[in-house]
């Protein structure tokens, strides 16, 4: 087998269903495992030599791109450890649970130090405080994310930078009717901490349902929320789609962008796929 088709993803299973390979445009993945832990190495298609059952061979004189190795040292604990390897150079960033709702991570060289702790609001939503320290451990950045549990999963819908200080805000909102196929679960807006926003309509029917059809933005300050926008009481931009080289409808061919519903701007696009 060749490199599946671009967007495409092969997940590829030992026989005890166990997944242990993927392939990917890019690349060739494989899943070993190590004494307590994995490497997930990314090899070029070109140290392919066979197949042997599920599994394809790859020649042992090929060393692979990247590795991922990731242990954990006491394998009783949550003590876990990542390995970043690009030939010789080697990164490792270090995961150690500090209490129950709380854990750190350090960076290569102990250079980077990440703690976050989680808490569970009023409104039942989960808040996560990440806090951003140097080697000397004085904080340099703080940043609060919230969570909501959708019946699709958990989102983000409101990340604050600085809450012990400007406390600026950006939120997110959601399209959560089930019946409409094309849009559930999609982000429906943003709102940014200086008040702009960005709401956006999406592809009901035909062969680009559940993409982007439209992003609508306020043209001086106007609508001041992203619920009351329309295709002509602010700035729209429209995208329509073409066909990529495995004819799924995915790529931009044109895109335009009106201001109170006159048309400012058209770019076409067209795509070469003989190469």
């Amino acid at each position: 087998m060749t490199a599946p088709a671009g967007g495409e993803v092969e997940g590829i299973y030992d026989p005890v269903g166990e997944l242990r390979q993927v392939g990917v445009p890019q690349s060739l993945v494989d899943i070993i495992a190590i004494t307590n832990g994995f490497e997930i190495r990314y090899y070029p298609w070109s140290a392919k030599t066979g197949q042997s059952g599920n599994l394809y061979t790859l020649d042992p004189a090929v060393q692979p791109m990247i590795v991922h190795r990731l242990t954990r040292p006491t394998p009783t604990t949550a003590h876990l450890v990542h390995t970043r390897v690009v030939g010789i150079d080697e990164e490792t960033t270090e995961i150690d649970p500090v209490g129950t709702t709380t854990w750190r991570r350090t960076g290569p060289g102990g250079l980077v130090v990440e703690e976050r702790s989680r808490t569970t609001n009023g409104a039942g939503n989960v808040e996560e405080l990440r806090v951003f320290k140097g080697a000397d451990q004085v904080s340099v950045r703080e940043a609060l994310f919230e969570y909501h549990d959708y019946p699709w999963g958990r989102e983000v819908v409101r990340r604050v930078e600085d809450p012990g200080g400007a406390a600026l805000t950006t939120s997110y909102a959601f399209f959560e009717d089930s019946a409409q196929i094309a849009t559930y679960g999609r982000l429906k807006h943003t709102i940014l901490p200086d008040g702009n926003w960005a709401r956006q309509e999406y592809n009901s029917t035909g062969s680009a349902v559940g993409r982007v059809q439209r992003v609508l933005r306020p043209w001086l300050d106007a609508p001041s929320h992203p619920d009351l926008a329309t295709a002509t009481n602010g700035v729209a931009t429209a995208y329509s789609y073409v066909a990529d080289w495995t004819g799924a409808v995915r790529l931009v061919g044109e895109e335009t962008t009106s201001v109170l519903g006159t048309m400012t701007q058209r770019t076409v696009t067209q795509w070469d796929f003989s190469q």
